[in-house]
């Protein structure tokens, strides 16, 4: 069964702080979108080698080619720039080669919560049968910052007018309920205990 923890964890490792793995990480997407526009399915070294052949043609085109890079930033920020662009690059290259590139989803998630844990950021799903506001947001995270302790809370927030109406709140392991379509489905488990006790 593939794991795409361990794979998270080394891209970590290899950036070798938080904020270069999420430097990195954003061109890792990007080198991912390059990868999913070859055509046929995507695995091994020849498609491996053609993709790298493809992101270092387009980073020529474009002035962020790697060696340009540590040139054209100049001293530490440069070689800084130009890791982070090889390590997603050879990442990428990586994932195709041993086969697994179709799972890049799952790793970039496990990346990013890595990431989010080293720096302190909790995230929160919120469900919502209807847009929150800024204002009930803002509120929302600063709840959550004063109970988690957490340096920043990221929310991703999705619409689903199923819930008639409120919201739903997912935060580790903990869910909150607060949907309309929740206490009715809570309502119906209760009338029908009643019914059968």
């Amino acid at each position: 069964m593939f794991r795409p923890e361990p794979w998270a964890e080394a891209f970590v490792k290899a950036a070798g702080t938080p904020l270069g793995a999420k430097d990195a990480l954003e061109y890792l997407k990007v080198f991912c979108r390059a990868a999913l526009a070859l055509p046929g399915d995507l695995s091994g070294k020849n498609d491996a080698d053609r993709l790298g052949k493809i992101i270092k043609a387009a980073l020529a085109r474009t002035g962020f080619a790697a060696e340009s890079c540590a040139e054209n930033q100049g001293g530490s920020a440069g070689e800084v720039l130009k890791d982070t662009i090889e390590l997603a690059e050879r990442f990428v290259q990586l994932m195709l080669r041993k086969k697994c590139f179709h799972r890049y989803k799952g790793i970039i998630r496990e990346i990013e919560k890595i990431i989010h844990k080293k720096m302190g950021i909790e995230e929160v799903f919120v469900e919502a049968a209807v847009d929150l506001g800024e204002d009930l947001v803002t509120v929302l995270k600063e709840k959550a910052k004063q109970l988690s302790g957490a340096k920043d809370i990221i929310f991703s927030i999705r619409l689903i007018p199923d819930l008639i109406g409120g919201f739903r709140i997912r935060w580790g392991s903990m869910l909150f309920d607060g949907s309309i379509k929740g206490q009715l489905q809570k309502m119906t488990a209760d009338l029908g205990a009643l019914y059968s006790g």
